[in-house]
C-alpha cells in the first residue's frame, strides 16, 4: 500500500514537472515573439509586428504568463499607434494598465502603458490627459531609477508643453531629457532634444 502511494505521488511530481517545463518553454516563446515583433515594428513592417505580437498574446494567455501578456498588449498598442489607429491602440494600453495594476512586479510595464496612453492623448490634442499620464509614468521611472524611461517621459512632457505653447516649461523638460540622454550616451535622444530646443 505504501509503495502504491509513493507511485501516485511520483506520477504527480512528474506530471507537475512536465507542466512546469511546458509552461517555461511557452514563456520563452512568448518572449521571443515579442522580440521578433518589435524588430518588425522597428523595420516599419507593422502588419508583421501585429501578427507576431498577437501570437505572443495568445500564447501568454495559454501559459498564464501575465508579464508576457502585458508586454504583448503594450506592443500591440504601440504597433497600432504607429499606424495612427489611436483609439484601437488605447484599448490595448488600457488592458495592459489593468493587468499591471496593484503589482509592483509589473511597474515598468505599467509605465509603458501610461506612456502609450499619454502619446495617444497627445496625438488627439488632449494635452491635460497626456500630461497626467506622462507625469505618472515619469514618477514610476524615477522610482525604478530607469534613466532611459526618465529621458523619454521628460521629452514627452516637453512636447505636451510645447503643443500647449508653454515654451518655458517645454525647454525645461527638454533640458532634463537631454541630461538623462547624456548619462546613457544616447546620441539619438540628445539629437532629438537639441533639435526641439533649437526649434523652440
Amino acid at each position: 500500500f505504501f509503495s502504491c502511494n509513493q507511485d501516485i505521488i511520483s506520477e504527480e511530481i512528474v506530471a507537475t514537472e512536465f507542466q512546469d517545463a511546458e509552461k517555461d518553454s511557452l514563456v520563452v516563446l512568448v518572449k521571443d515573439l515579442n522580440r521578433q515583433g518589435t524588430v518588425a515594428r522597428n523595420s516599419a513592417d507593422y502588419q508583421e509586428a501585429l501578427n507576431l505580437h498577437f501570437r505572443a498574446l495568445n500564447l501568454a494567455e495559454t501559459a498564464k504568463d501575465t508579464l508576457g501578456q502585458i508586454f504583448a498588449l503594450n506592443n500591440i498598442g504601440t504597433d497600432l499607434r504607429r499606424t495612427y489607429s489611436n483609439i484601437e491602440a488605447s484599448t490595448y494600453h488600457y488592458l495592459a494598465l489593468e493587468l499591471s495594476n496593484n503589482n509592483n512586479q509589473y511597474l515598468r510595464m505599467r509605465s509603458m502603458a501610461m506612456n502609450g496612453l499619454g502619446n495617444i492623448f497627445l496625438a488627439l490634442n488632449k494635452i491635460e490627459q497626456a500630461e497626467s499620464y506622462f507625469q505618472q509614468a515619469l514618477s514610476i521611472e524615477k522610482g525604478l531609477d530607469n534613466t532611459l524611461g526618465e529621458a523619454i517621459n521628460y521629452a514627452n512632457l516637453a512636447e505636451a508643453y510645447k503643443i500647449n505653447n508653454d515654451l518655458d516649461s517645454a525647454l525645461h523638460y527638454y533640458q532634463k531629457s537631454l541630461e538623462k540622454n547624456i548619462i546613457i550616451n544616447s546620441d539619438i535622444g540628445e539629437a532629438i532634444c537639441k533639435r526641439a530646443m533649437g526649434l523652440i
